[in-house]
């Protein structure tokens, strides 16, 4: 693929998740995978075959990420959480 087809495609995000799981049938079912393939051929991001197949190993999974997020902010929201709540390294007290 050029760079050109790239920048075009770069431009509509929904696009590009569809072109890849048409190219990258796995990432239908690997999120993970979906997200590291995106950032390599999208974001131009070099991530080396060691560190990806690490992470996808690994990993913990970006949806259990942005889920435990989820409930941590709803948390927060639920008691009125404050700075005053978080230790000195950001970790929440609660």
């Amino acid at each position: 693929m050029d760079n050109l087809m790239i920048k075009k495609m770069k431009e509509n995000k929904r696009e590009n998740i569809g072109y890849l799981l048409g190219k990258v049938p796995r990432a239908r079912m690997d999120n993970t995978l979906l997200i590291l393939t995106y950032w390599r051929v999208f974001d131009n991001i070099d991530i080396p075959s060691d560190l990806a197949n690490k992470i996808l190993e690994k990993g913990t999974s970006p949806e259990t990420i942005m889920r435990s997020k989820r409930k941590v902010i709803e948390k927060v929201r639920e008691i009125g959480c404050f700075e005053k709540d978080f230790d000195k390294d950001n970790t929440f007290k609660g």
